[in-house]
């Protein structure tokens, strides 16, 4: 069983429906929520998952080097950095966003954060968190 974690507030998208809510209906309460919901979307957006071992994090960073990549855990806290550097000399025209990102992830007690796993893989990290043996 996942332990309870503490509500965030509902956030509407952008077509007035309530996507925490709604994805909480589907899957049952996640024990990963993120610290700064949906306000980040294009920078750093993720996707959490279960398998029957552990909870699992994908974050999208095209174009980022895993030297640019930081993974920090603080108590149930889970930090995930990058930077994505402008490439070229001078640019013409540009829509991608550079310079340094970071999300803030609350993870529950159900899940062993020091034990985690990290692979960076075709533009995608992904983190794999195990749960609590007990």
């Amino acid at each position: 069983m996942v332990a309870a974690m503490p509500e965030l507030p509902e956030v509407a998208d952008g077509g007035g429906r309530r996507p925490r809510t709604h994805l909480s209906r589907l899957t049952g309460p996640s024990p990963i929520r993120a610290m700064d919901p949906f306000s980040l979307r294009s920078v750093l957006a993720l996707d959490v998952y279960r398998t029957e071992t552990e909870w699992c994090v994908e974050i999208d960073v095209p174009g980022v080097d895993s030297s640019e990549i930081e993974i920090e855990a603080s108590g149930r806290r889970l930090t995930i950095s990058a930077h994505r550097r402008r490439r070229g000399a001078e640019l013409a025209f540009g829509e991608r966003e550079h310079g340094r990102f970071s999300r803030e992830l609350l993870v529950s007690d159900d899940l062993d954060l020091q034990k985690r796993r990290v692979i960076h893989d075709e533009g995608v990290l992904t983190i794999a968190i195990p749960l609590v043996d007990r």
